[in-house]
């Protein structure tokens, strides 16, 4: 094999090599969302809002509506003082609650958080034995 042709296919293999790497970083980049809690998010403008993220904060006592025909869930978050109004379609999680902390992903659209997915943290399960030893 020639000095040339060889050479040839160096660069070949190097060109595509840095074409598949440059995919597959840009794919991640545009795949990962931001965590912010409620004030967080909220302070960051439209700008902050088209992108994907990820957004903490207790669910607002009194906010929770569901249509179970629809599968439409609604309800708000708040941190510092601050609520997001969230919209959901999908079922709706069995230990979403008033006061409970809950993770929304998803972004802004028509005035609220469009969730693509609800991770509601498990109230606590363990009661303290009264009496005895253990």
């Amino acid at each position: 094999m020639g000095l040339n042709r060889r050479w040839r296919l160096t660069l070949a293999f190097f060109v595509v090599a840095a074409v598949v790497g440059g995919l597959a970083i840009r794919s991640i980049a545009d795949s990962a969302s931001v965590y912010y809690t409620v004030d967080q998010y909220l302070s960051r403008g439209a700008a902050a809002w088209q992108r994907q993220a990820e957004v903490k904060g207790e669910v607002v006592p009194g906010s929770i509506r569901w249509d179970g025909a629809r599968l439409d869930l609604s309800f708000e978050l708040q941190n510092n003082g601050k609520v997001l109004p969230v919209r959901y379609r999908g079922m709706k999680p069995e230990t979403l609650q008033a006061g409970i902390e809950a993770v929304v992903t998803g972004s802004m659209r028509d005035g609220a958080f469009q969730a693509s997915g609800i991770l509601v943290k498990c109230p606590s399960k363990y009661v303290p034995k009264s009496g005895g030893n253990g």
